[in-house]
């Protein structure tokens, strides 16, 4: 905090707060139903994660470029039609500016690339778990537990089947921590 004097004469300035800017950006975790795999008898999710009203994600494609993509938030039709959406969770605060967000996309783009996606074992969850703990004020052991479930989520398809129900734990968490900031 700095105090600024206005035009007036010293005698009767009067002193001008400027605090920060950046409060924090609230971040969330849109969750997606995947309805092609009904078959499996088991809820499948896409993630993507909502930071400066902008949705990032990750797919895959035949090429060794980046499998990260931006895009409106809760915007179902690029997924096409088998999939709605299902809900928004708050996970945390980020201290990163818009900047620093997209340097951070930049400096993951090269492991997440769209040739190295695999749909069990490193996935958009996987990619929703490593972007949170980069950048979220989330804690020590949510960070953990989201990687963990990312990982390991169900037996048939490890990290496709992350539950809702374990979003909302994460949430609930994000809550009842005290929260500290990322700082770059």
């Amino acid at each position: 905090m700095r105090i600024v004097r206005t035009g007036r004469s010293r005698t009767n300035a009067v002193p001008e707060i400027i605090c920060p800017a950046n409060f924090g950006e609230p971040v969330f975790v849109n969750v997606y139903y995947l309805h092609w795999p009904n078959g499996l008898k088991t809820g499948a999710y896409h993630t993507g994660t909502v930071v400066y009203d902008q949705e990032y994600g990750y797919g895959g494609h035949p090429f060794p470029s980046s499998g990260i993509f931006e895009t409106e938030p809760r915007d179902t039709e690029q997924f096409g039609d088998g999939v709605s959406f299902k809900e928004s969770l708050y996970v945390g605060t980020t201290y990163l500016s818009r900047d620093a967000v997209q340097r951070l996309l930049i400096s993951m783009s090269d492991e997440y690339r769209g040739d190295a996606y695999h749909l069990l074992n490193f996935n958009c969850n996987t990619f929703t778990a490593q972007f949170i703990q980069l950048r979220v004020s989330v804690p020590t052991q949510t960070e953990s537990h989201l990687h963990h479930c990312c990982s390991n989520a169900g037996a048939d398809a490890s990290g496709l089947l992350v539950t809702a129900r374990f979003f909302r734990f994460l949430w609930r968490m994000s809550l009842s921590h005290p929260l500290e900031p990322f700082l770059c």
